[in-house]
Formats: C-alpha cells, structure tokens, sequence
C-alpha cells in the first residue's frame, strides 16, 4: 500500500490517480492524501504530474489509541536500515496531524540515536511539514534516509516512509531549458501536461499508442508524451510553434 501526498488542486490529483490506476484502488485520504492499493505506484510516480509524495505505508491505526513513542518501537525501528555508519537525514511532515509532529520526531531521534545512528534532522520550512524541494535536496527518499508521513483522516491516522518525490530539477530543464520557448502564447507546465495526457486513462506502454496534440504549441505535451512511452505526434497553424517542437 502507498499513500500519495498530492499538490495544491486535490481533487485534480485524485481524478489523475483514478485514470491512471484502476478507481477502486485509489482512496482519498484527508484534505491532501490517498491510498494506493498497487505495487506499480513506485514504477509509475516519475509520469505522475498532480501528486508530489509517494510514501509506502507502515500502518493505518486508530488517531484515539496512536502513541507516538510505542509505535515506533513496535512498526518502525525494524524496518530501517542501521548498519550503515553514515549519517542519517530524518524529517518528518505531518498533515491535519500537527499535534504529531513534535513527539514523532522526538521519539524517532531518541531510538536511532539510541541504536548507533548519526542523525541529522531536517526542519521544516513549512508549519510540520517538509517541502518536495526539502526531501529532494536532502535525499530524504533514498533508503539511507528517512522522511516519515503522518496522515490524519477523521478518527484514523496513516504513517509511511517517502520513497519517491517530483524531481524538481528534471522539471526545470524540461520547462525553462527547452530550446523553442514562447512567453507570449503562454507556456504549458509539464508536470499539467502530464496530468492532462493521464486523465485519458490510457497507458502508453501497455497499448504502444501515438498521440496527437492538433495543437502543439511549444512542444510541451509532445515531449511529455514520448517521455511517458507514447509516439507523439503534433500539429500547428503556426510554423514558428511547428519549428519550436
């Protein structure tokens, strides 16, 4: 099971997630989460352009019985890595769950600290939450690092481990690197472009689709589309727009 953290328009993220996996495996979770009950999600997230986390879930538990201490102990502490000598960034981002933050981060310190373990803590730049750009630039989704996720949802609360997060570099060189850009006919993002080309439903790499952009613009779905597995194939009334393509 995973849980996706999406971006700011949630339910644009949901309907992208329910086109690209089946519905029934997608459950919303709290204002800024959902659960996804299918192993691709890790294979899958780098073509995902509304969701900005992916965490794997620890567990699902009760908000009323949660004791931050004891479930570490008990769910965390065996599933991380300590046999390596390096230090250890941890951060921890907590949604709808802000009582969590402090006693979660406490309690996860004290036991890797307790087992060995140098670690350096990431603080939020955000109110109990890390930013994409904070897990990016510290590495907080490779498995010598950790960044826990803690998710309220009325009387449940979930806890996961990020394992993937939008590479914001790679975004930028698509987007501003490109070399035909064009500020005046306006600029497509390509994490939308993305989003836009999932809500088809369809997936390139199963059916060996072409799609076609009747106008293409700059170029922004044709590449995103051929990154994701598609023949792109693009046309426009405008030569300058065909030549930036």
């Amino acid at each position: 099971m995973y849980l996706a953290i999406t971006g700011r328009q949630s339910n644009l993220a949901l309907a992208e997630l329910e086109s690209l996996f089946d519905s029934s495996l997608i459950t919303p979770f709290g204002d800024n989460a959902a659960l996804i009950d299918d192993a691709r999600a890790p294979q899958l997230f780098a073509q995902i352009g509304s969701s900005i986390k992916l965490a794997q879930v620890f567990d699902v538990t009760s908000e009323s019985q949660f004791n931050p201490s004891s479930w570490v102990n008990q769910h965390f502490m065996d599933a991380v890595e300590l046999t390596d000598n390096r230090k250890l960034n941890l951060g921890v981002s907590c949604y709808q769950a802000d009582q969590h933050y402090k006693p979660l981060l406490s309690a996860l310190s004290s036991k890797l600290q307790e087992a060995g373990k140098k670690v350096r803590q990431v603080p939020p730049k955000h109110k109990n939450r890390l930013s994409s750009a904070q897990v990016f630039h510290n590495k907080l989704d490779m498995p010598r690092n950790i960044e826990l996720v803690c998710v309220s949802n009325g009387d449940k609360i979930a806890l996961a481990q990020t394992v993937a997060i939008q590479n914001i570099t790679a975004y930028r060189v698509r987007d501003r690197d490109r070399p035909g850009r064009d500020a005046v006919v306006g600029m497509l993002p390509p994490k939308l472009a993305q989003t836009l080309i999932n809500l088809s439903g369809v997936s390139a790499k199963a059916t060996g689709l072409t799609l076609l952009d009747p106008f293409c613009g700059t170029g922004v779905t044709l590449m995103e589309a051929g990154l994701m597995g598609f023949t792109p194939y693009g046309t426009d009334i405008s030569k300058r727009m065909v030549k930036y393509s």
